[in-house]
């Protein structure tokens, strides 16, 4: 956020809409969740650089940023990121000026990156080929998948109950599925933030893929309930082997966070009009 948006402010609005996010609180029980999530903007960044600057020694970094993600010993997490990153950067690179330097740089990096956990991946997936679902059925693919009404939660956490309390009220989860699971929230001013740092941006490149990984995310997160995550468990690599797909709520997570930082910077040069 800093080096896209060169905005203190901005960059403390991501920082805390990344860490404050119901994605990360939910599974704070998850430590391999804590430390993928380290590492995230890291990635980000560095697949920045090597667009910008397709340099071995960038190469190099970006695949010490990869690596992490394939010792953690939980691959959906590497699966999660690998999909907004690529999707961000397919973008980027479709510029006609970008040249084949950038594309040949990030995809050795990302190579190199998962060359250097092989020792991990190859007898992980070895195990997880010996167990009863090395590979899960539509319909225990899409268990604890969110439900519509969970949606509620990215603005309103506690509209279903949960730990928290108001006035002495306090009600429990209501919601059915297992609340850290299928529960999410974004924040109503992170939220407002990010729309007002897409209206600031415009139609850019960055602003349209971080949209499209934040609505992709959401509209998979409910799974089987709807044609695109029917598509994306036929088709996509790898999505046939993971299950409690409102974790893929990571995605607009990542975008919220990232265009609330440019968000905050628009209200600070128009506070009078933007503020509201």
């Amino acid at each position: 956020s800093w080096r896209r948006w060169r905005s203190a402010l901005g960059a403390v609005v991501s920082s805390l809409a990344g860490v404050l996010s119901g994605f990360l609180v939910l599974h704070v029980m998850f430590m391999p969740y804590i430390i993928g999530l380290a590492f995230l903007p890291w990635i980000f960044l560095m697949g920045e650089k090597l667009i910008e600057e397709p340099r071995a020694r960038h190469v190099v970094v970006f695949a010490l940023t990869i690596w992490p993600l394939t010792v953690l010993g939980l691959p959906m997490f590497l699966w999660l990121t690998l999909i907004p990153f690529g999707i961000v950067s397919a973008v980027a690179l479709s510029r006609r000026d970008i040249g084949f330097r950038p594309m040949v740089a990030t995809a050795s990096g990302l190579v190199l990156g998962l060359l250097l956990g092989v020792l991990q991946l190859i007898p992980q997936a070895r195990f997880s080929a010996s167990s009863v679902r090395p590979r899960l059925s539509r319909t225990a693919a899409f268990e604890m998948s969110a439900r519509f009404r969970h949606l509620l939660t990215l603005v309103a956490p506690s509209v279903m109950g949960g730990t928290n309390s108001w006035v002495g009220f306090r009600s429990p989860w209501l919601g059915g599925d297992l609340h850290h699971e299928v529960a999410s929230y974004l924040g109503v001013t992170f939220l407002a933030l990010a729309l007002i740092g897409v209206r600031d941006l415009g139609l850019n490149r960055f602003s349209l893929s971080m949209t499209f990984v934040a609505i992709l995310g959401i509209v998979a997160s409910l799974g089987g309930r709807t044609p695109v995550g029917v598509a994306m468990y036929r088709f996509l690599p790898y999505a046939d082997r993971f299950r409690a797909w409102n974790r893929m709520m990571l995605w607009p997570t990542l975008a919220v966070a990232i265009l609330a930082g440019a968000g905050a910077r628009a209200v600070m040069r128009e506070p009078a009009r933007l503020a509201r």
